[in-house]
């Protein structure tokens, strides 16, 4: 016997609006006579078919019907409204949303005149939840005609694209603060005086943020008074150069600040004590970012913009200070190690006038040289017109050992230091011919004995010259880079990776979904033909039919496990596997994938014992493998498939046990690789197929694979011999299952009791409802897990839960849970259309759909 409980039947000769949902649900249970609609019973043909067209729409969307555009909605659209849901259902768009109301006036006159619509990235501020609120939004409108095909309405598709604007919005501030910092960065890579570099920095600052002023200053040795020795300030404020008290200024700057904290306030005649705010005000300050240099422990000085008005400082305005402060003094740093360079050079070329004055101030010279370049933390060389060294630094030394292996001395000629090495010895003549040829600049590059240790140096030439302005010689001033070489390169790998990695999320996310639709659209359709089959309905050869519309539908539950292995929702279920089987059932696959230019050739060793492996997850993998090789083959070549018996012993390429595995082997014709490509093959996101070609992680995948599976993956290759690819899977003592076999006999009436089957699609739950009257149970059907809940409430006391896993609102397992807690000795089946076990306690047994009356009979048999 099969109760139906909850199932809307719309009045009249039409038929019933199908799904939707909770949206549908509502629809369904609304007293239409009271709307604009008028009777859903009374409905025109095309409204009706276009309601359900909007029911079962995949992504948000929405009917806007006649001149006032009565809304008819889905459960994606009633996301998007909010707590204005379900009111909203049957009312006007013009009255439901009241801030948009010109925009849908001018939406609905363009579908009653026949014309489409179509806006990207619409922004539109809407009041959902009491206060305003910006959202991006991509809008479709397709004018919809009535019966006599004179327009009705408009069909809207809705999709929220806010966090995407946004995200784009953050990442081109980064772009820009990085652009800006680049070009302050240029602006003073050549200045030689301090403040002029301070002079410059606050001036760009100030234009680029649109403030009052910038300014900097030096605190005082007591670390309370500081000295502003120069600012920038916009036409109409004042200069504020001076000397202050820090504590004047309140107690809030002096904890931040020698925290080395930055010192925030947005309006200081509110966040501040009225003194404290007045020694702003009195300088022309209403808010103020100032940011401290913290220097081993002691507050040594500080940058800061200004705004005369009140102002909330953004994150940009707080990164763009935050490096600026950072950078500035790292320029200043410079300019002044090169000044005391420069000075020291000056005071080595005067000692040139005479012999005797040399050789009696050599070691007065030497140590000036040696207070003065030795005590800066850059790497310093001066270089006379005849390559000789002039001077160099200890800094200097220990780096030039450290990558060239030798320690460079003053007299000696810096060019022979390279005579063994002839390609850095040309890198270092290019690089000094222009300094000694009196040019200023300064050049980042790579240094040092590949053997050894190469290293990244940010070099800075300057010509050397005597008291009367005569050049005598070049000097650089240098500093190693290699750490930020190196970080910014990782930033860009992984900004690359995460891009690649969310690509491949979305793309799994869409596969996901679409396989778990497909899912709950082949469980009716298998469950009405193992019915028919079963009950032996029709002559012969429609059985026949039947029997091949069944082996299609198994086909296609195959292609959907392989859509769902491939999105990543499906587990990882080894078992035994017929590799001969296996590999002659995809030769068609393959032969498509590979196209006309690539032959296929599969070499099969007869008698192969069953291997442990997943055969969905395997059959990824080597189609995985196949498409590399045919991207390999661009001219065309030959694929081989080779499956065979592998004894390894203990040293072997997979760094596997010493034992027996059979071994796939995808073999190609194509380019090859070179070892270093090959070392890194297997590495995600690394790819040697160009941006936009591939993701990097095929052989990831594969490899990762054959490592869950206790097997192993190796690579043999080189340029111009093609690749082969070895995969080594363990032996299994399972016997393989057979993919699509016959359905067995199932015992009749070996079931009984009351089943309460829970389910929010309605044609699988009618599919499922007539197997297990067909097995002999009495079945109470509810379409949704609250509704489930309300019949027991009522006192229905069910033998037997079976819950579909996935439903709008309560979950299949929150239900058998809920149940359980007053029946501990119900018996519970959890169907989903997902293969994946997220959210599925251990506790409770699984079918997966689609299924057969003979699973669903053997999973039951099985219960505890």
């Amino acid at each position: 016997m099969v109760r139906v409980l909850g199932t809307a039947i719309i009045p009249g000769d039409g038929a019933p609006l199908i799904g939707g949902g909770a949206t549908g649900d509502l629809i369904r249970q609304m007293d239409w006579a009271k709307s604009a609609l008028g009777p859903i019973d009374q409905w025109p043909a095309e409204l009706r078919i276009l309601v359900q067209t909007t029911l079962a729409a995949p992504v948000p969307a929405a009917l806007l019907w006649g001149p006032q555009g009565i809304l008819v909605y889905n459960d994606g659209y009633a996301a998007v409204c909010g707590p204005r849901h379900p009111e909203a259902l049957g009312q006007s768009a013009l009255e439901v949303w009241p801030e948009a109301r010109e925009f849908n006036e001018q939406v609905i006159a363009a579908g009653l005149e026949g014309t489409a619509l179509r806006f990207e990235r619409q922004e539109l501020e809407l009041w959902r939840h009491g206060v305003a609120e910006r959202v991006w939004m991509d809008l479709e409108y397709t004018p919809v005609r009535d019966g006599s095909g004179a327009p009705a309405g408009v069909l809207s598709f809705v999709f929220d694209v806010t966090e995407q604007v946004m995200a784009e919005a953050r990442l081109s501030e980064s772009e820009a603060l990085f652009r800006f910092l680049y070009d302050v960065g240029q602006a003073v890579a050549t200045v030689g005086d301090a403040d002029e570099i301070l002079a410059i920095t606050t001036r760009m600052v100030g234009e680029h943020l649109g403030i009052s002023s910038c300014a900097y200053a030096d605190m005082d040795d007591d670390e309370d008074g500081f000295t502003i020795r120069g600012d920038w300030a916009a036409p109409g404020s004042q200069s504020i150069v001076g000397h202050y008290s820090l504590a004047a200024f309140g107690q809030k700057a002096l904890v931040e600040l020698h925290a080395g904290r930055p010192l925030i306030v947005n309006d200081n005649a509110i966040e501040l004590a009225p003194h404290e705010a007045k020694t702003f005000q009195d300088i022309g300050i209403a808010a103020t970012i100032c940011m401290p240099l913290v220097v081993e422990g002691r507050l040594k000085a500080l940058m800061a913009i200004h705004d005369r008005r009140p102002r909330t400082w953004s994150d940009h305005d707080l990164a763009v200070i935050r490096e600026i402060t950072n950078r500035s003094w790292a320029h200043v740093e410079r300019v002044r190690s090169e000044a005391r360079t420069r000075e020291s050079m000056a005071a080595l070329a005067e000692l040139n006038h005479t012999l005797e004055e040399r050789v009696a101030r050599a070691l007065a010279e030497r140590k000036t040289f040696g207070d003065i370049v030795d005590g800066s933390g850059a790497a310093v060389t001066a270089l006379g017109p005849d390559w000789r060294i002039l001077a160099i630094n200890r800094v200097n030394i220990d780096a030039f050992e450290r990558i060239y292996g030798r320690r460079p001395a003053v007299g000696d000629h810096f060019l022979s230091l390279f005579d063994d090495r002839p390609e850095d010895r040309a890198q270092q003549e290019a690089i000094w011919s222009r300094a000694l040829a009196g040019e200023t600049f300064h050049v980042v590059e790579q240094f040092g004995d590949s053997a050894r240790d190469r290293r990244y140096y940010e070099v800075r030439f300057d010509p050397l010259l005597d008291k009367d302005g005569e050049r005598i010689g070049a000097a650089s001033t240098s500093y190693d880079v290699t750490d930020r070489i190196a970080a910014e390169r990782r930033l860009e790998a992984a900004e690359e990776q995460l891009r690649a990695s969310q690509k491949m999320e979305a793309m799994g996310q869409l596969t996901g979904g679409v396989a778990h639709d497909f899912n709950n659209l082949l469980a009716p359709i298998l469950g009405g033909l193992d019915m028919l089959r079963r009950e032996e309905v029709g002559t012969a050869r429609h059985q026949k039919l039947i029997a091949g519309a069944i082996q299609s539908a198994e086909r296609a539950r195959v292609l959907v496990q392989r859509l769902l292995a491939f999105a990543r929702r499906q587990p990882l279920q080894a078992q035994g596997v017929d590799l001969s089987a296996l590999v002659t059932n995809m030769r068609e696959l393959l032969t498509t994938t590979l196209g006309p230019q690539i032959a296929l050739d599969t070499k099969v060793e007869q008698g192969l014992p069953s291997a442990h492996a997943d055969p969905n997850q395997l059959e990824m993998a080597l189609l995985n493998l196949a498409v590399n090789s045919r991207d390999a083959m661009p001219e065309g070549g030959t694929l081989t498939l080779t499956a065979a018996v592998d004894e390894l012993g203990a040293d072997n390429a997979a760094a596997l046990d010493a034992a027996t595995y059979v071994r796939l082997t995808v073999s190609d014709t194509g380019q090859g690789m070179p070892a270093d490509i090959v070392a890194k093959a297997v590495e995600p996101f690394f790819s040697t197929k160009g941006i936009g070609k591939g993701t990097g992680l095929g052989l990831s995948m594969v490899h990762g694979l054959a490592r869950q599976l206790g097997g192993g993956l190796a690579i043999d290759s080189a340029p111009g011999a093609g690749t082969s690819v070895h995969l080594w899977l363990p032996l299994s003592e399972e016997q393989p299952r057979s993919a699509m076999g016959a359905a067995p006999a199932i015992a009749e009436g070996v079931h009984s009791g009351l089943v309460l089957l829970v389910d929010d699609e309605e044609l699988v739950r009618l599919s499922t409802a007539d197997m297990l009257g067909e097995l002999g149970y009495e079945v109470v059907e509810a379409g949704s897990a609250e509704q489930a809940l309300e019949e027991v409430q009522r006192g229905l006391t069910p033998d037997l839960l079976v819950s579909d896993h996935l439903m709008p609102g309560m979950s299949g397992v929150h239900l058998a849970r809920a149940l359980r807690a007053d029946r501990a000795d119900l018996k519970v089946l959890i169907v989903s259309g997902y293969a994946e076990t997220e959210g599925l306690a251990p506790e409770f047994a699984r079918l997966e759909k689609p299924f057969r009356k003979d699973e669903l009979s053997a999973r039951l048999a099985a219960l505890p």
